[in-house]
């Protein structure tokens, strides 16, 4: 890929994150600041299902030794056609950034007072962007 391939395939890529909806797994906790964060797709790259179950599993287990709270969700386009499992977890933005660094993910969601932000961590040319409000990306079924 050229430079400019690899720019505009990163600009799509944050669009896509951009429009992200999430299907809560259970009732969510009302933490004023966390993060979403998935193990799923490192790098943005495509894995089976098994793959990115391990993958998430690791993430879950290392939350647990950090005794960082989560709940479970899936992140997903409006469509619902591509989903990721992701965790909600009750951190600080930079232990959220620290996280995703750790599992390659192109970017993480941050929640302040019911704002949602979508942060670069891989793709850091990215600008952080505020989407719109939490709970108007919830998806309850």
């Amino acid at each position: 890929m050229t430079e400019n391939t690899d720019s505009c395939a990163c600009k799509q890529l944050w669009q896509h994150y951009s429009e992200t909806v999430f299907l809560p797994h259970q009732p969510l906790p009302d933490w004023q600041k966390a993060g979403i964060i998935t193990a799923c797709n490192p790098k943005g790259k495509l894995l089976n299902t098994e793959h990115n179950k391990a993958l998430n599993e690791r993430l879950r287990s290392h939350l647990c030794q950090c005794n960082l709270p989560f709940a479970e969700l899936t992140g997903t386009n409006p469509e619902l056609s591509h989903q990721e499992h992701s965790l909600l977890i009750n951190c600080t933005k930079s232990q959220a950034h620290s996280l995703a660094k750790a599992f390659a993910q192109n970017a993480f969601y941050w929640i302040e007072n019911n704002q949602l932000y979508l942060c670069p961590c891989l793709l850091k040319d990215q600008p952080e962007k505020h989407l719109a409000r939490f709970s108007e990306r919830l998806i309850h079924r």
